[in-house]
């Protein structure tokens, strides 16, 4: 959703995730984005262990202290309540629906063919790269420097289709 709502002259985008975003499932989504979206080339890079700082750490510490004093007893007061954890500078709140929520796993089922996918050594990877101009092929790092090797996750056949449907 964020990718779709960037401006036009932006073609480019890299997004940072820790360990826990290091999967096939994650890849298969950046892989329909780039195909769906303006954007012509999406880097999704990893950072290192012990090494790292990502803003959604504070915010969720801001959440969770600010959720010791307060009861939520409903889904629909959570959007206040989470706006409202942080007194200076209130949190932007963007409710979802039921119609943003994608299915990763029929997704992935989609658009990776289980054996290409299988070649990548998910918890090594430092860099994933993903190219409009390259449909299916997913190019991998496994340092933060060097070559990225292409992995072609459609093989000899044509690119599958996948409809996105609510989960």
């Amino acid at each position: 959703m964020w990718l779709s709502k960037l401006p036009e002259p932006v073609n480019e985008a890299v997004l940072y995730s820790s360990g826990q975003n290091r999967n096939k499932y994650i890849a298969a989504v950046l892989l329909y984005a780039v195909q769906t979206t303006n954007e012509k080339v999406v880097y999704q890079k990893f950072l290192e262990r012990g090494h790292m700082y990502m803003e959604v750490y504070s915010i969720h510490g801001s959440i969770e202290f600010a959720k010791k004093n307060v009861a939520v007893f409903s889904p629909h007061e959570w959007e206040n309540f989470l706006r409202s954890a942080r007194r200076k500078r209130p949190y932007e709140v963007i409710p979802l629906h039921y119609s943003d929520f994608l299915d990763l796993k029929q997704m992935c089922h989609s658009l990776l063919r289980e054996s290409a996918a299988s070649k990548i050594s998910w918890t090594s990877v430092k860099c994933l790269r993903f190219d409009k101009e390259k449909p299916g092929v997913i190019e991998v790092r496994y340092s933060h420097k060097g070559d990225y090797k292409s992995v072609n996750l459609f093989g000899s056949s044509r690119a599958p289709a996948y409809s996105a449907t609510p989960a």
